[in-house]
């Protein structure tokens, strides 16, 4: 697998992420009200709050988010800006990158990720998971 090929694959990863974070959240309350087993189940939940708190910790830290140091060293090692591939899969990487990576000052991560996280706690709170 090339280097620009893994580059890639991390950026789908990191997506896959991004989803696992956001779209339980409305979920949540929707399951509950319709008893999904699932919604209730601790270690999902768990799972959950774990990686949005992973995520506020790494910005209230100033850490540079692995996935993405990743995917820049790769990009990098294989001597490319931009994305040189399959016209699909420019496309797909192309509208990934832009709704993960966004243009605006560290002062909007940071109250975003808060907001998003405290948002999970509150849901745990009102619809907490099985002990």
């Amino acid at each position: 697998m090339s280097t620009e090929a893994l580059a890639n694959l991390i950026l789908i990863i990191h997506f896959v992420y991004v989803l696992a974070v956001i779209v339980p959240v409305p979920l949540i309350p929707i399951g509950y009200h319709f008893q999904w087993r699932w919604i209730r189940a601790f270690r999902v939940r768990a799972i959950h709050a774990g990686m949005m708190g992973f995520v506020l910790l790494e910005v209230l830290a100033g850490i540079v988010c692995p996935l993405t140091w990743l995917e820049n060293a790769l990009l990098e090692a294989a001597g490319k800006e931009g994305y040189q591939d399959s016209f699909i899969g420019h496309w797909i990487t192309h509208w990934i990158t832009q709704i993960m990576y966004w243009n605006a000052p560290a002062w909007v991560f940071v109250l975003g990720y808060a907001v998003f996280f405290a948002l999970i706690v509150f849901l745990w709170r009102k619809y907490p998971p099985r002990k």
